[in-house]
């Protein structure tokens, strides 16, 4: 298969699991927080905060096995492809044992810390206890994603992946029957999970390149792999502590129902930042053998074109939901939400402006250049922590979602601007930013000129939606025709050295 239809069909796949997983979440949420209550709900928020605080690991090993596999099969290095996945299982079970005791033992010092509620207190220890055995028997799931993704069966993934989907769904059902507790319902959601990784396990190995076995790694590699583990990690480790830890303050400063208000805000962000995501990351393998092979015009037309192509495929969509957002949120859960409209759509705005960079992002990976972009995230994380809790006590709910909106708005582009001018990829960069603006400037006027009132339905929402949507999409055909026809032939055509494109 060429590179070009290889990328295109992971990209596509990757598409189809976000839309289906976010469809899913957009109609299990309201009925997830009607079952269990505000209090309760906030309370498996503040829960998932602090688990997910603890398993930022997991994410970074298999984007390293995403750089690493590729270099390693390019060159035929058997040997090497199995002291990697020796050298990353033994992290990720010594990792994996460590964080499973963190959360066990986290309600004897975290419960009464945090202003838990007293009649909450034991069902919260109970959370924790199934989520810290469930974390434990997860070991392997960070390893067996790392090699689906560097030998770029995403397709594959993809469709084992719809089963946790679907589990999320039947976990509602089963609990709601049964008149089940939050602690029933995360051991269903768990369980889906593990049984997905066995299922990944068991379709994974008659594909594999070679026979797998345990070779104990040297020490050049794992200086390598750790040093690029490290630098994700910390960058994955920032992230979490931008929003676990602002849920964090909330439980503390104003309760459970505030972390429940936040997360609702937060909610539509961070099913934007998949969606945005995760598909790119069909094109690190690509890029990580362009760059083993010298093959500058392939990431040279991927920075210009494909950031372009990418923010055209999205921003149109979210700079509409930006737009809507108010009327979005009364449709979704309901009344008495009107004051979370103003942080959420401070959220889904980040969204918008980091998605002209994600494309660079995904090459400084590639390319193993991500310790500037680290360095930076973790020092604005633990800055972000006496900025939420000031602000937080003064102005309430938005004192937290602030700093986190100048991060993404300020220094983000900035790191990542200087890194993609030292690299010479800073013109798709700049020309999607700048029509992301307008874009969003656009959408804006329409939204007040011609559809001022909140929508009283669903239908009159996607009517609404699709003019401005129709209106931003007629812009970009506009500037793609004008400024990038050529480069976009250029990038789903044959490589421009005349070579074949490698077999999938």
């Amino acid at each position: 298969m060429k590179r070009s239809r290889r990328i295109v069909l992971n990209t596509a796949s990757n598409i189809a699991l976000q839309c289906v997983g976010v469809a899913v979440s957009f109609f299990m949420m309201p009925l997830v927080l009607r079952y269990f209550g505000k209090e309760i709900f906030g309370v498996n928020a503040y829960v998932a905060s602090i688990v997910l605080l603890f398993t930022f690991v997991s994410s970074a090993i298999s984007m390293s096995l995403m750089k690493f596999i590729p270099e390693s099969l390019a060159k035929g290095d058997y040997e090497t492809f199995n002291r990697y996945l020796s050298a990353t299982l033994s992290v990720s079970f010594c990792v994996n044992v460590l964080v499973a005791l963190l959360i066990g033992t986290f309600p004897m010092y975290g419960i009464r810390l945090f202003g838990i509620p007293p009649h909450l207190e034991e069902l919260t220890r109970r959370v924790f206890v199934v989520m810290s055995i469930a974390t434990l028997l997860q070991f392997p799931v960070p390893v067996i994603n790392g090699i689906y993704y560097g030998l770029e069966k995403f397709v594959l993934r993809n469709l084992l992946q719809m089963l946790s989907v679907a589990i999320n769904v039947l976990a509602y059902i089963v609990v709601a029957s049964q008149e089940g507790s939050l602690v029933h319902y995360g051991m269903v959601m768990q369980g889906g999970v593990i049984i997905t990784m066995l299922m990944a396990t068991v379709f994974i190995l008659p594909r594999l390149p070679c026979a797998l076995r345990w070779v104990p790694p040297s020490w050049p590699l794992l200086k390598q792999t750790l040093s690029l583990n490290l630098y994700l990690i910390s960058n994955q480790a920032a992230d979490t502590l931008l929003y676990s830890t602002d849920k964090m303050i909330l439980q503390k400063l104003m309760g459970a129902t505030a972390v429940a208000d936040y997360h609702i805000a937060r909610r539509t962000q961070s099913m934007a930042h998949a969606a945005i995501s995760l598909p790119l990351s069909a094109i690190v393998p690509s890029l990580s053998a362009a760059y083993a092979s010298g093959d500058t015009a392939y990431i040279r037309r991927m920075n210009d074109v494909g950031s372009f192509l990418y923010a055209a495929l999205l921003v149109p969509l979210l700079a509409t939901l930006f737009c809507l957002y108010d009327g979005f949120i009364q449709l979704w859960v309901g009344p008495g939400f009107e004051h979370i409209v103003f942080p959420g759509r401070l959220f889904l705005l980040t969204v918008v402006m980091a998605l002209p960079f994600k494309v660079f992002t995904h090459c400084l990976v590639a390319h193993a250049r991500v310790k500037e972009l680290g360095i930076a995230k973790v020092s604005y994380a633990v800055l972000n922590v006496p900025l939420s809790i000031f602000l937080a006590s003064r102005i309430g709910l938005v004192g937290v979602v602030i700093p986190t909106v100048c991060y993404w708005l300020v220094v983000y582009p900035v790191v990542v601007g200087c890194l993609a001018w030292q690299q010479k990829a800073m013109k798709g960069i700049l020309v999607s930013f700048g029509i992301a603006v307008c874009s969003l400037l656009l959408a804006w006027v329409i939204r007040g000129a011609a559809f001022p009132a909140l929508p009283a339905c669903w239908s009159e929402f996607i009517v609404k939606g699709a003019g401005i949507f129709v209106v931003l999409c007629c812009l970009y055909a506009g500037v793609a025709h004008v400024c990038f026809r050529r480069g976009i032939r250029e990038l789903v055509s044959r490589r421009t050295s005349g070579r074949t494109d490698q077999e999938a």
